[in-house]
């Protein structure tokens, strides 16, 4: 370190010696840099390094290294993998009476598979059980030509019928349900319609929400 002055302004030198070994023709130093490396990714932005090592006063390679680290970008799309959306509202109980099934489903689109990204894993859709009701017997003695009366209603199963008044009065009149059947898209009172409206356009508020992003 040395001081050196001139005038009214001083400066401060210092010097840093590396020491450097000398055994016979060869010294101990770093050696020359390696080329860079590959990026790191296949796709996108990602890093490439290249390294030097320390070689000892017999000229032999050490595991001392110097590391440079940079940026690369390929210019390639990445694959995206699809993911499932949340699942919807399970639907209505598919009869008014008897063993029943309701079903939920739900989109690949969250997002989409791109770029040969892989698919969803599993299904779009999933079905339970249901039951509303026990269905109501044929009446005994039923009389089949009465169907044939004006105001009368067949049953799906045409085994018998019932009055057209009867036709999605909430009230299952039919042996198998088919008087109220798709009468109540989403539930089989008020609430149940709110209810299942509500969340129904909650999911699809999402579900939107996902698709613009």
């Amino acid at each position: 370190m040395r001081l050196f002055h001139s005038g009214t302004v001083t400066l401060l030198v210092v010097c840093i010696i590396v020491p450097v070994t000398v055994h016979g023709d060869v010294s101990s130093a770093w050696g020359d840099w390696n080329t860079w490396s590959a990026c790191s990714v296949t796709c996108g932005y990602g890093s490439i390094t290249k390294t030097r090592y320390w070689f000892d006063e017999d000229g032999v390679k050490t595991n001392e290294t110097l590391v440079q680290h940079s940026s690369c970008y390929l210019d390639i799309k990445c694959p995206v993998d699809g993911n499932w959306t949340m699942w919807s509202p399970n639907s209505a109980c598919s009869k008014q009476c008897g063993q029943g099934i309701r079903t939920r489903t739900r989109y690949c689109t969250n997002p989409r598979p791109l770029n040969g990204g892989n698919d969803c894993i599993g299904s779009g859709t999933d079905q339970t059980n249901c039951k509303l009701a026990d269905c109501p017997p044929i009446p005994q003695n039923f009389d089949i030509e009465t169907c044939k009366k004006p105001g009368k209603l067949w049953c799906t199963s045409k085994r018998m019928c019932v009055e057209v008044s009867q036709r999605c009065d909430r009230k299952v009149q039919c042996h198998d349900g088919s008087d109220e059947h798709l009468c109540y898209k989403y539930g089989n009172s008020a609430r149940g319609i709110y209810l299942s409206l509500t969340s129904m356009a909650v999911w699809i508020s999402y579900n939107v929400f996902i698709n613009l992003s």
